[in-house]
C-alpha cells in the first residue's frame, strides 16, 4: 500500500517542492528514505497507521544533522500525513509535520 515513492505537498518546516519520500522492503521490513537526508523503520505492516525511529545524516551544520528521531504516518484517502519528532537533546523536541501525495512518473 505503502511502497514506493511519494511527494511531500506541505510542511510546518517551510515548502520543499523536490522533496520526495521512498517506502521499500530492506531485510523484511519496512523502510522509508527521504531525499533530503534521513532515513526510519517502520512498525506495522498494513493498515492505515505506521510508525517507527530513524536518524538525519550527519550533514553540515543544520540542527538536524545526525539526530534521531520518532515517526509516525497516517493514511488518509490519497494523502500521507507524517508527524516526525525530532530528539534536540538536554531532552528537547521539535515536531516535524509534512503531507506527501503519490509521485506520478507518466505512462
Amino acid at each position: 500500500m505503502l511502497l514506493g515513492e511519494w511527494g511531500q505537498v506541505a510542511s510546518n518546516a517551510g515548502a520543499c517542492p523536490t522533496c520526495s519520500i521512498a517506502f521499500v522492503r530492506m531485510a523484511g521490513r519496512l523502510s522509508v528514505i527521504a531525499n533530503n537526508g534521513w532515513q526510519a523503520t517502520l512498525d506495522g505492516a498494513g493498515g492505515t497507521n505506521f510508525s517507527g525511529a530513524g536518524r538525519w545524516q550527519e550533514v553540515g551544520r543544520t540542527w538536524v544533522s545526525g539526530r534521531p528521531f520518532a515517526i509516525s504516518f497516517r493514511l488518509e484517502r490519497d494523502e500521507l500525513q507524517m508527524t516526525m519528532t525530532v530528539d534536540r537533546g538536554a531532552g528537547q523536541s521539535s515536531v516535524v509535520k509534512g503531507v506527501f501525495k503519490r509521485v506520478w512518473h507518466g505512462m
